[in-house]
């Protein structure tokens, strides 16, 4: 897991779809994400796996 800023960034656009406007300042908070991408497949195989000691 790697540690990951919060900060402020545009979401949204007021130049394409509709549905994305307006574009808005979000905050978002510090959070932790998997340094590597995990599939649901090989996410499901590890869970149900007997425990490692």
């Amino acid at each position: 897991m790697i540690d990951i800023e919060g900060g402020v960034f545009l979401m949204g656009s007021d130049d394409h779809y509709p549905e994305e406007r307006p574009a808005h300042k979000v905050r978002v908070g510090p959070f932790r994400i998997d340094r590597y991408p995990v599939t649901n497949r090989a996410s499901s195989r590890a869970s149900s796996a007997p425990p490692v000691m």
